[in-house]
């Protein structure tokens, strides 16, 4: 929560106008953005990592203290306008921090559910028998199997075409009436994956009548069993997550 302090209230207001309007930004970016990125306000331009340290310059651009003090050690300028920038000229920005704080408190919520909604599919994935439609799968929206699952900061999955073509027709109305749009929700491969494997396991138990845990509990000492596990394992755990962000070059 933020400090209604006298104390803090008077730093607020000694501000300049550039800076507070900066921090009204890091308020809605904190309160609204999905919890599976920071946004931008919240992050140093230089390394792209939540601060921890704000401070501004002059010329009204925000960096982590310990990032901006390293950049002007080779390079005595601003790295987003390169004006000549000394660490004197540095001040702090403590009010940043609350919103930090508030953004990293929904996203510690928001990662516990995504966790929980793992665990249910994946108990839905190894059930023996598999259920054919479990409703953790099927759309809100369609009501029917998601073939490619988003999630909402709250915790929410749909179907990504299915809840894009919904929102065209209501105008960005969820199925609540409450404002949703595409940038609100993410993809959610990890979910995928489980839908994947209940898929797979469902229908090979259904081609052959055997029965889903023979499928499941393959006994890798068993040569031909062993392949088959180590097969599917690689179809459906292959996914492989890259990232190529950079922060600054200075």
């Amino acid at each position: 929560m933020a400090s209604n302090s006298p104390l803090s209230v008077f730093f607020s207001s000694a501000l300049p106008q550039l800076i507070k309007n900066y921090l009204e930004q890091a308020r809605h970016a904190a309160l609204t953005a999905h919890p599976a990125s920071a946004p931008q306000p919240l992050i140093c331009p230089i390394s792209l990592q939540l601060m921890t340290e704000p401070v501004y310059t002059p010329s009204g651009f925000v960096y982590d203290k310990k990032n901006i003090l390293k950049a002007l050690a080779t390079n005595p300028t601003d790295p987003q306008n390169r004006e000549p920038l000394k660490p004197s000229n540095l001040k702090p920005l403590p009010e940043l921090l609350d919103h930090i704080r508030l953004f990293t408190e929904r996203q510690t919520s928001y990662s516990e559910t995504k966790k929980q909604l793992i665990r249910q599919a994946s108990d839905l994935a190894y059930a023996n028998p598999p259920s054919a439609n479990p409703a953790l799968f099927l759309c809100p929206i369609s009501k029917k199997r998601i073939k490619e699952p988003v999630i909402t900061a709250a915790g929410k999955i749909y179907d990504k075409q299915a809840l894009k073509q919904y929102l065209q027709e209501t105008g960005n109305l969820d199925e609540a009436g409450c404002r949703l749009t595409m940038a609100d929700v993410v993809d959610f491969p990890e979910f995928q994956e489980k839908m994947n494997r209940h898929a797979f396991y469902l229908t090979q138990a259904s081609k052959t009548g055997i029965d889903a845990s023979e499928v499941i509990s393959v006994n890798h000492t068993n040569c031909v069993y062993g392949f088959f596990n180590t097969l599917i394992n690689n179809i459906f755990s292959g996914t492989k997550h890259e990232d190529n962000s950079k922060g600054l070059v200075f």
